[in-house]
């Protein structure tokens, strides 16, 4: 028996038989959002902050609908709490999808990458991607010589006339 004369399975059934409302379950997913949107400027302390601060554009949608749904249902205080969440949210996130933000300065690279498989034999499905785009850097996994020695024959052998390429294996 507890303090108040209730056993431990009354107030597991009494758990069981709560009640849900909506507009609480909207506000847990809000709330959860704001955790998640707090992660994003802790993430420097504790890779679990890191994490969780992936999500930013799913916090910003989660925000958004549950602080209007909460509008619609007059739950003004969850609101407040809300609010400002959302509109920190909107403000980070949306200029930079359409173009706001920094603009890069200097030189920009232009790097392709390729995990080359080396028990693949099509090999020459390698060269002309390179050939064509031209990249600056190329970074190739799983290489070894038979396909270094090709690709030297087939496309790298420009790469090494015209600049210091240095090849890393």
């Amino acid at each position: 028996m507890d303090n108040d004369g209730k056993s431990g399975g009354g107030r597991l059934r009494q758990l069981a038989t709560m009640k849900v409302r909506v507009w609480g379950l909207f506000a847990v997913i809000g709330y959860v959002a704001c955790f998640g949107v707090v992660c994003q400027y802790l993430s420097g302390f504790w890779w679990g902050f890191d994490i969780l601060a992936n999500f930013q554009v799913q916090y910003f949608i989660a925000l958004i609908v549950t602080t209007t749904v909460l509008l619609g249902l007059r739950r003004w205080k969850i609101v407040a709490g809300l609010a400002p969440f959302a509109i920190w949210s909107t403000v980070v996130l949306i200029p930079p999808c359409f173009g706001g933000g920094e603009k890069p300065t200097g030189r920009t690279y232009k790097i392709m990458h390729a995990n080359v498989f080396t028990a693949n034999r099509s090999m020459g499905d390698l060269d002309q991607p390179i050939k064509t785009e031209k990249p600056d850097f190329i970074v190739l996994e799983e290489i070894n010589e038979r396909w270094l020695s090709f690709l030297r024959k087939r496309c790298l052998r420009e790469y090494e006339k015209s600049s210091n390429m240095d090849v890393i294996a």
